[in-house]
């Protein structure tokens, strides 16, 4: 199989097309062709050896991908060979062929995309955790979502909307502003006097959470 391969830490250039075995699933394991992986800020960051726990080169990036079911190990019970599936490889998603562990593999529908599926785990489990379990983000609360025309902050705006919250978008341009209003943003606004302009915004009461 191909895979793309980090061959030293440094900028994009770095990056080599490689022959590798294609990979057979241990115990607990399934291989799936890859459709689409994810491009996130955690694989630029291990790519340039910046990310904490990245293994030093050479490596395969890719955190999340999604595919189709090709071969399972033998405690594998859950899914079947021809399955469509997403789910989060920490590494190794820029291939042709990739393992995943089964606690880690998702069955998709069949009228969802695989470029939407992929993106669906890292962004907005990441946004999803942080509201929930981390920020406790209650109905009726007030949500400011910075950086909001990212992955996370799409994410963010979405799940909080979903949760009951009233969002507020911060964008760096009226493009981003637009965009954000676009996926369900209650209000939207730029950075400059942010702190002011939320005063005025909640009546001096201030916001709930900052996302």
């Amino acid at each position: 199989m191909e895979a793309v391969i980090v061959t030293k830490n440094g900028d994009p250039d770095v990056f080599e097309i490689q022959e590798l075995p294609t990979p057979s699933p241990s115990p607990g394991e399934v291989c799936i062709r890859v459709s689409k992986a994810g491009i996130n800020f955690a694989d630029i960051l291990a790519r340039m050896g910046l990310y904490p726990g990245a293994p030093n080169p050479p490596f395969t990036p890719g955190m999340e991908v999604s595919g189709v079911v090709t071969k399972i190990g033998s405690e594998v019970t859950e899914f079947e060979i021809g399955d469509r599936v997403a789910g989060l490889s920490q590494l190794g998603g820029y291939s042709e062929y990739n393992l995943l562990n089964k606690t880690s593999v998702y069955k998709i529908p069949i009228e969802m995309e695989h470029d939407q599926a992929c993106a669906l785990l890292c962004a907005y489990g990441t946004s999803h955790y942080a509201l929930k379990q981390r920020a406790n983000l209650k109905k009726g609360d007030t949500l400011v979502v910075l950086g909001a025309s990212g992955s996370t902050g799409i994410a963010a705006i979405q799940i909080g909307k979903i949760m009951g919250a009233k969002v507020i978008a911060a964008a760096s341009s009226i493009e981003k502003q637009n965009y954000t209003k676009s996926l369900g943003a209650d209000i939207t606004i730029g950075y400059e006097n942010i702190k002011e302009q939320l005063k005025e915004l909640t009546n001096n009461k201030g916001v709930d959470v900052i996302f």
